[in-house]
């Protein structure tokens, strides 16, 4: 297994074919998770990676030099009205499962794939008949997990290792599937690039703190930052940067936002609040509610982040003030250990000024808005 802070997740290239046919070889001679007998050459392996680019995305995962998994989709069917369905594969290095790798592929694939206008993502799978030593369900319950159904189970479909496999469809939507749809844009990770998006930054700020890192993160990519409650329509743009202040469990400004988004329009969602974004039980709360709010086809929570704020009592609204004093009166007869994240800190900084804002923090949100990678 890898250990590494340096992954990035690319598009292949031929040149990654003889390390990926390596990836890809265990699962022919020793598995039933692919069909196929005959592991294939790296020249064939090569001949697959450039036919699949010719209209569909190809990404590898990559770390300190090494491939660890790759992930691609193909035509689900050749005929022409199936263009908005795919066909996806994912396969990693051995001893890199369970470390949540094989998630972070597929994202980046459906990010992909929502770009060219794909949407439906079908995988088919291996399914065994009781216990088996080729194959378990675990691809089944992966793609379970990510909100992949259950479409159909073909019986006794595959023949392999002198024995019987069955194989299912899951599928999962990525997008609405309107009257009137539009063409699907095939070849767009071609040479490795699509078309830049056009972005907006909008902030919701209560006390200024969100509108601070908004600016800031203006500054460094060049995308117009506006107050949430200036904007009228939101029509125009491929992909919205919301960031908003955390305020009695809610985004500032968030909920009405969304209610001007668009179906196939990239939401990114950045948080600021006064808890440690280390806090796992905090962070789990939060995006639950984000995702209560947030519209199915809008939601992606590789595209939600956290960052600290500031709080300053002398500059608060009388009635803010009050609504605080409450909290703490209440917070002040919880036993200690019954306090969670949010609680403490309420607790710990009644009445002070402290300022937790680190622009650093911003870095993974400017490199994932300038790769297009959020994973």
């Amino acid at each position: 297994m890898t250990n590494s802070n340096n992954m990035v997740i690319r598009p292949a290239t031929p040149d990654d074919a003889e390390r990926l046919a390596a990836i890809y070889a265990p699962y022919v001679t020793g598995m039933a998770i692919t069909f196929e007998y005959v592991a294939p050459t790296v020249e064939e392996f090569r001949g697959r990676i450039v036919n699949t680019l010719r209209k569909y995305p190809y990404l590898v995962a990559e770390a300190d030099g090494e491939l660890l998994g790759y992930a691609y989709a193909s035509a689900f069917k050749g005929r022409a009205a199936y263009d908005w369905a795919v066909e996806t594969s994912i396969y990693l290095r051995q001893g890199e499962s369970g470390r949540g790798l094989g998630r972070l592929l597929h994202d980046a694939l459906q990010e992909k794939l929502q770009e060219m206008g794909i949407l439906n993502m079908c995988a088919c799978i291996t399914a065994p008949r009781g216990e088996d030593p080729y194959v378990t369900e675990n691809s089944i319950q992966f793609h379970d997990h990510l909100g992949y159904r259950m479409v159909g189970r073909f019986e006794q479909c595959g023949y392999k290792f002198g024995r019987w496999y069955d194989m299912v469809w899951m599928e999962k939507h990525i997008g609405p599937h309107p009257d009137q749809v539009e063409p699907v844009r095939f070849g767009l990770q071609a040479g490795g690039t699509s078309t830049p998006k056009k972005s907006l930054i909008v902030y919701g700020s209560r006390y200024g703190t969100a509108k601070r890192y908004a600016e800031r993160l203006s500054a460094k990519t060049g995308i117009q930052a506006v107050d949430y409650q200036e904007v009228k329509t939101l029509e125009d743009y491929d992909r919205i940067l919301y960031m908003g202040s955390l305020y009695a469990g809610q985004v500032t400004g968030l909920k009405k936002t969304v209610g001007k988004l668009l179906p196939q329009q990239e939401l990114v969602v950045v948080t600021v609040g006064l808890v440690d974004t280390a806090d796992p039980e905090n962070m789990a709360r939060i995006r639950s509610g984000l995702k209560e709010l947030i519209p199915a086809a809008n939601y992606n929570e590789n595209r939600v982040f956290h960052l600290r704020g500031a709080i300053d009592y002398s500059h608060m609204k009388v009635k803010h003030r009050l609504m605080m004093s409450v909290v703490h009166a209440k917070i002040a007869k919880m036993p200690e250990a019954e306090r969670n994240a949010e609680c403490r800190v309420v607790f710990e900084t009644y009445g002070k000024t402290v300022d937790y804002v680190d622009f650093e923090a911003l870095k993974p949100v400017v490199k994932a808005i300038k790769t297009g990678l959020f994973i």
